[in-house]
């Protein structure tokens, strides 16, 4: 699923479960997205 981008719902969504203090494979695991793009939005937010 190379080059797909992610709604702004899902990463909302990211950004809230990372602030309540889940961890970034749960938080992968949770929402379908893989851990580096979840890295990667983490770190412009």
């Amino acid at each position: 699923m190379a080059n797909h981008a992610i709604q702004m719902s899902k990463i909302r969504q990211i950004l809230r479960l990372y602030h309540q203090g889940w961890g970034k494979q749960r938080i992968a695991s949770q929402t379908g997205v893989a851990r580096n793009t979840l890295k990667k939005y983490l770190a412009s937010y």
